[in-house]
């Protein structure tokens, strides 16, 4: 696991102060749980792709529609990370949240890797936990049909949608995160220490089912506030890359190749889907989506 690091380096993209206090959701959710209005709330899921001493991120994301802002409120509910695996394995794992959470879409990085990840996701699957057949997800953005072949009575229509990012996709994203952080449009799981002294007060209390649970029960229970954390690292590591002159993009790097920024793909590719669904929305009541964007660049 990445180590967990406070910090922030100068200059970095993304405000640690920002991130802090949209820490505020007290418990990591597993399942999906009533979210409101039918068809102004749903899940989704952003994945980017590992394999070979790289980890398959997902960020899984409850989506609340909040009329008078003309936005979701994007809460991150929890991450999940597999290990290097057969991506038939982890194809698997991502139907299986699909399913727990109700997703209405997963947002998955289709370059490179990706595409390996992809062609299970557009097949028929049998979970070799219970036999039960895991069902293919339709690709949305299949303008040429390469997926078409693989739809049957199972598929689950419009479900996936394969990220192809760019340098122009990634910048319109990194506004967005940037944007949705500074306008408290995005929430993340409380700081672990938090979370683990909350959960040591229930154990100690003897009430609650969490005083049942064993050790590993609470260390399964505090993992995704530890991702959530590991998911700040990541994003306080990110700096402008000015080595680029010219670029009309904004490119990141990282101060340190020590820190991956995987999480952050996952998270941002996530977002696009609501990003989609804000557009649209708002381009019909004749809201120009660009006086919603706010990039802030940071101090150098």
């Amino acid at each position: 696991m990445d180590s967990v690091w406070s910090g922030s380096v100068e200059g970095a993209f993304f405000d640690s102060e920002w991130f802090d206090r949209n820490r505020e959701i007290l418990k990591p959710e597993t399942k999906a749980s009533v979210i409101g209005t039918k068809g102004r709330s749903f899940y989704c899921l952003g994945v980017d792709v590992g394999r070979l001493k790289c980890t398959t991120e997902v960020v899984v994301i409850k989506c609340v529609w909040n009329p008078s802002r003309n936005c979701y409120i994007k809460n991150i509910v929890n991450i999940y990370s597999f290990e290097e695996e057969h991506f038939g394995m982890q194809s698997i794992q991502i139907k299986r949240l699909f399913e727990t959470f109700e997703c209405e879409a997963a947002v998955v990085d289709g370059n490179g890797l990706g595409v390996g990840l992809i062609d299970f996701l557009v097949m028929d699957q049998e979970d070799p936990d219970t036999g039960k057949i895991l069902p293919n997800l339709g690709v949305v953005n299949d303008e040429d049909g390469t997926y078409r072949k693989f739809r049957n009575e199972n598929t689950v229509q419009n479900s996936l949608y394969i990220m192809k990012a760019n340098s122009g996709i990634n910048t319109e994203l990194y506004t967005y995160l940037q944007t949705s952080l500074r306008l408290s449009r995005i929430k993340f799981l409380t700081d672990e220490n938090f979370a683990k002294e909350q959960l040591e007060e229930k154990v100690k209390s003897g009430k609650g089912i969490e005083a049942k649970w064993s050790a590993r029960r609470r260390t399964l229970y505090l993992q995704p506030f530890v991702e959530t954390s590991v998911l700040r690292e990541q994003l306080m590591n990110l700096i402008e890359d000015e080595g680029r002159s010219g670029e009309q993009n904004i490119l990141l790097k990282q101060v340190s190749q020590r820190i991956k920024k995987d999480k952050v793909s996952a998270l941002i590719y996530g977002l696009y889907w609501p990003k989609m669904k804000e557009d649209k929305t708002n381009n019909k009541k004749g809201i120009d989506v660009k006086d919603l964007m706010f990039f802030t660049p940071r101090s150098k």
